[in-house]
């Protein structure tokens, strides 16, 4: 642009919450700003191509693959920063964002190192219900995530024996 009628900078000396990306902390007040000065100026809201917006589930103390239901259902995706439970979420419950965002999701235990993490061979889950194959899975230290409800596993997305770290999202679908 030769000759730009705004410039905007918003800056967040060291956040405290959550995480600390621009495009999460500072970007709101960026687009608050903005909104605020086109309005003053008279351009009208023209909005083409505008991505649609979807509410950011609240998904605070569940299991991984509860979570992460609650999430794809929302039309988002998610970034694991840990195993377990979650304990933190970015962005919090209720925020708008668009569909096909990314969510961050701090877990109630740190992923350990290779080393430190062993290896589990993952057992055979066809058959099962939902709360047999989790009590399973839980049992060798993996987690499950249901794709698609129902009354028994008919599918899991890593075949029984196949070794891999303890923490590992194991995805299941029900019928």
């Amino acid at each position: 642009m030769e000759k730009p009628q705004f410039v905007v900078l918003i800056v967040v000396d060291e956040p405290s919450e959550g995480v600390t990306f621009g495009s999460i902390v500072a970007a709101p007040y960026v687009k608050e700003v903005l909104e605020s000065s086109l309005k003053y100026k008279g351009v009208p809201a023209t909005y083409e191509n505008q991505a649609k917006y979807v509410t950011v589930p609240n998904v605070l103390n569940l299991e991984v693959g509860d979570a992460i239901s609650s999430i794809e259902k929302a039309g988002l995706k998610y970034i694991l920063d840990g195993v377990g439970t979650v304990k933190g979420q970015s962005p919090a419950p209720g925020e708008s964002m668009p569909k096909g965002s990314e969510m961050l999701l701090y877990m109630s235990e740190k992923q350990s190192s290779t080393t430190d993490n062993p290896m589990v061979a993952v057992p055979d889950l066809n058959g099962l219900s939902k709360e047999e194959a989790k009590a399973v899975l839980g049992s060798v230290g993996l987690q499950i995530h249901v794709e698609r409800e129902g009354l028994l596993v008919t599918f899991q997305n890593v075949p029984k024996g196949i070794e891999v770290e303890k923490g590992t999202i194991i995805t299941v679908r029900l019928t």
